[in-house]
């Protein structure tokens, strides 16, 4: 049961919400939505109201920087020479006469096609003449070949006489057959990167978090080197976008980031007809021998400095740790391998218990935890990371699962969690949690994040002597080989049992 309240705030149960309207011109780049509704993280009247106003702001200015990335200023009249068709020679002849010929403006996403024929983009040339009047068309081309004439004899003499200049600014105005050749390269849609970004991801699906990131990219690319139709991006422009991204201050990392987002989108542009190349096939800002290194599992000495911090020694909640979550975040990555985002959208529902058959074909059960996307804003990074797995021994000693059914009147167990400002419920807390890492527990090798402890979970893996096709099922990994490629929640149960048993971590005090 939900109960509208005012000022876009909306309660649902005892939790508050923010419902927002999406602009009516904005809606095409929020996949067709017309509303946004999010969770403000509290069931306090007081902290909602507030916090629906902060969320309100942030929204307009959202709202507002997608219009002016998208927004596109009127373009200026240019001057074109006029040119006519001989036809006993099929030549193109200059008349001698310039015409104004304004551009048409940069359609948004969900305009008609940008190749309409020429004279319905406002050119004044001889196919629009000649439908109006032969016997214009006829005397235009008898200008021509006189003025012609006359520039040869002039030549003859020495005297050169003025030429269309050959530039972007005066450029002759195209053909038919130029705009539908075009036309045929380009698939004929709107054919800029928003656009592109909606096309990929209706077809292709994949979830809000990846789709809000294509956004941001296509956002800085618009920003640093323009709203380029896709068909007209080059080498060189995808290459100016990587230098202004290094010159911004992105690491050699991030930048590689981007560049593969706009592979993938202009990848598909290809596949519809919509390019003629994958222009950012190969750039990247280059190999990185230490790749493999960029992130480093928690050594013991990290390992125990967390698990002796004030969080587990003194019970202490600071208010950027989201209460519960700063004590159980930790613990769950190291004792299960899961991404941090998978376990901030876990819902109380993600935790049961589940019978299965032993290998000496008794029926026993145990409790599991699963991933998935199907709940309200879930989402997984792909295919492989759906999945259910026992859970540990350690995290079942200090209360987990009773922890996680006590939240079952919220949607989601960590349920104080706040997102970021692109919907990502992990994002303010993993930034939370690399300060309290450095600043209080005093781990300061930079290669040391949340991330280690997935890192380590391999590792331990590896320890235990777990198949690594088991390996992948606990930890949601994908695997080239097509006999891996089978599991998810339908793995069986008991060897993922017996393989969770057999996880330890020697050397770690690990807290009471």
């Amino acid at each position: 049961m939900s109960e509208s309240m005012t000022n876009h705030l909306l309660k649902r149960g005892s939790r508050y919400y923010i419902r927002r309207k999406i602009p009516i011109d904005l809606q095409a780049h929020y996949e067709g939505r017309k509303e946004i509704v999010k969770a403000l993280g509290t069931s306090d009247p007081t902290d909602a109201r507030k916090l629906v106003r902060e969320e309100s702001v942030r929204l307009d200015r959202e709202f507002d920087s997608i219009r002016a990335a998208t927004a596109t200023p009127a373009p200026a009249p240019q001057q074109v020479p006029e040119l006519v068709t001989d036809p006993d020679t099929g030549e193109s002849l200059w008349t001698g006469k310039w015409l104004t010929y304004t551009p048409p403006p940069q359609r948004k996403n969900g305009d008609a096609s940008p190749f309409e024929m020429p004279e319905e983009r406002g050119y004044e040339i001889d196919a629009a003449a000649a439908a109006r009047s032969t016997r214009e068309a006829t005397r235009k081309v008898k200008e021509a070949r006189r003025f012609h004439a006359t520039a040869y004899a002039l030549r003859a003499a020495g005297i050169v006489p003025a030429v269309p200049p050959r530039t972007h600014q005066h450029a002759a105005a195209p053909d038919i057959a130029t705009i539908r050749k075009h036309q045929a390269t380009s698939g004929g849609s709107t054919g800029h990167l928003a656009a592109l970004v909606e096309q990929w991801a209706k077809e292709r699906k994949p979830d809000a978090r990846t789709v809000a990131i294509a956004n941001r990219i296509i956002l800085r690319f618009y920003e640093r080197v323009g709203r380029i139709p896709v068909a007209s991006i080059t080498r060189a422009h995808v290459i100016d976008f990587k230098n202004k991204l290094l010159e911004s201050g992105q690491t050699a990392v991030n930048t590689d980031r981007h560049l593969s987002v706009l592979r993938i989108l202009l990848n598909f542009a290809v596949a519809n007809l919509q390019a003629s190349s994958n222009v950012a096939q190969g750039i990247k800002v280059g190999e990185r021998k230490n790749a493999k290194a960029t992130r480093l599992p928690f050594d013991v000495p990290a390992l125990n400095a967390i698990f002796s911090s004030p969080v587990y020694a003194h019970e202490e909640r600071p208010a950027g740790g989201a209460g519960e979550a700063a004590y159980w975040l930790p613990l769950l990555a190291l004792f299960t391998g899961a991404r941090v985002e998978e376990l901030c959208q876990l819902r109380p529902e993600d935790v049961y218990e589940e019978t299965y058959h032993a290998e000496d074909d008794t029926e026993r059960s145990c409790w599991v935890l699963r991933v998935t996307n199907e709940g309200e804003n879930q989402g997984v990074k792909n295919e492989y990371s759906v999945r259910r797995f026992p859970i540990h021994a350690e995290l079942i000693k200090r209360g987990f699962i009773e922890y996680a059914q006590a939240q079952k009147s919220n949607p989601r167990i960590f349920h104080r969690l706040k997102p970021d400002a692109t919907g990502t419920e992990s994002g303010c807390w993993v930034k939370w949690f690399g300060r309290y890492l450095r600043g209080v527990c005093k781990v300061t090798d930079r290669k040391m994040v949340f991330h280690s402890f997935r890192h380590g979970y391999k590792d331990m893996c590896r320890h235990a002597g777990i198949p690594e096709d088991i390996s992948d099922a606990l930890s949601g990994h994908s695997s080239s080989k097509v006999s891996r490629r089978y599991g998810g929640l339908s793995y069986p149960l008991a060897p993922l049992v017996a393989a969770v048993a057999k996880i330890r971590v020697p050397g770690v005090k690990l807290p009471q």
